[in-house]
């Protein structure tokens, strides 16, 4: 069966240059026009939405990574002024301070020996009583008060015993002279305060 009216076109083949060459022009103009939206959006519709008010001003975002830096050295100072503070083996002060301490004499063996010194006096327990340690702040001065008792009327003699031998000691530099006084206790009877300053080596 004929169709007298109808013909198919004859076909021809395509060479691939034809091809690209009618697609060269869409596809330019497609690539300008993407391009020319990618810049504009760039310039204009990216800063409305990376611009951010910090502090009363608004940064863009080549100004918030300068910000961002800063704040990051900001932070990084502060957190090494909290760990020296919390950390005060790094300090020299500190230093300082533990090496004055080391030097410092002990409180606590300073009382021992002058307790030794007093109990070598007489045979009488208790004869020279100590009653007050005081180191003054100057690490070398030591505040001693007490009383001697117990001995009757041999507690002035006593105390000039106990003051030779505070003075011989090798760890006293000097000692005040006390008021070589002798008083009435209804508890302890006759006995003689004092209270002197002793400068240690």
């Amino acid at each position: 069966m004929s169709f007298p009216f109808f013909s198919l076109p004859e076909a021809h083949p395509v060479s691939l240059s034809e091809i690209f060459r009618r697609a060269a022009l869409p596809f330019a103009l497609f690539t300008g026009v993407l391009a020319g939206l990618l810049i504009c959006s760039w310039y204009l519709l990216l800063p409305m939405f990376t611009r951010v008010e910090v502090g009363g001003s608004v940064l863009d975002l080549a100004s918030l990574l300068t910000y961002r830096a800063q704040l990051q050295a900001e932070l990084a100072t502060a957190e090494e002024a909290r760990a020296a503070s919390l950390l005060p083996m790094r300090d020299a002060s500190y230093e300082t301070l533990k090496d004055r301490k080391r030097r410092a004499p002990s409180i606590l063996g300073i009382r021992e020996t002058l307790r030794s010194i007093a109990r070598g006096i007489t045979e009488q327990p208790d004869a020279v009583h100590l009653s007050r340690f005081a180191l003054l702040p100057d690490g070398k001065t030591l505040q001693l008060s007490g009383d001697v008792r117990f001995v009757g009327p041999r507690s002035m003699t006593i105390l000039a015993q106990f003051i030779d031998a505070l003075e011989n000691s090798p760890l006293v530099a000097a000692v005040s002279l006390p008021r070589f006084v002798r008083e009435e206790d209804p508890v302890t009877g006759p006995h003689s305060p004092f209270s002197v300053n002793i400068t240690l080596k």
